[in-house]
């Protein structure tokens, strides 16, 4: 992790594979190839997100197979270690202003919130809620110093979106606190 407790691309993808093993059992090979999927989508090609090995993560015992069989068909699990470095990677923060790493980390820790305790992920809401208020004043401190009309139609945009994302991280606040 960075000093500021937000992931480095490595732990984004350690992540993401964690997070799918937080669902069940996965075959190697599906693991991989839903990882690069997901990470392509979000980010685009990247040698710096998908030079990572699963065997990495089993050597690091994070990750196992199942029933002991190996190779690209053997059923992989997670581990109550990987299960824990699961729950530190969730539980980062994310930095602002938003790059496509920071996306791609707020977009696996929206897909896999409800694989935390209740409290933890009001807790990452809030977290959320609150990278969104100041990245809506950021922007809202740049549209005060006049551009041009199309560069503030842009910016315009931008802040409707962020105004929208709070309203939803809120509603998702009070209903995640429900549950806690």
């Amino acid at each position: 992790m960075y000093g500021d407790k937000s992931l480095t691309p490595a732990e984004v993808v350690r992540l993401a594979v964690l997070g799918g093993l937080t669902e069940g059992e996965v075959g190697y090979s599906d693991l991989a190839a839903t990882v690069r999927h997901f990470v392509e989508r979000m980010v685009g090609p990247s040698l710096e997100l998908l030079g990572s090995s699963l065997e990495v993560l089993r050597l690091e015992g994070l990750i196992e197979p199942a029933g002991g069989k190996v190779g690209d068909e053997a059923m992989m699990r997670l581990t109550a270690t990987g299960r824990d470095t699961f729950e530190r990677l969730m539980m980062s923060s994310l930095r602002t202003p938003m790059n496509d790493i920071q996306r791609l980390a707020l977009a696996l820790k929206l897909r896999y919130l409800q694989q935390l305790p209740a409290e933890d992920q009001a807790d990452q809401v809030d977290m959320l809620l609150e990278q969104t208020e100041i990245e809506l004043a950021r922007l809202q401190d740049l549209r005060t110093s006049a551009g041009a009309a199309l560069f503030n139609e842009w910016l315009d945009q931008e802040i409707g979106h962020m105004r929208s994302r709070k309203a939803w991280l809120e509603q998702v606040l009070n209903n995640v606190e429900e549950l806690a």
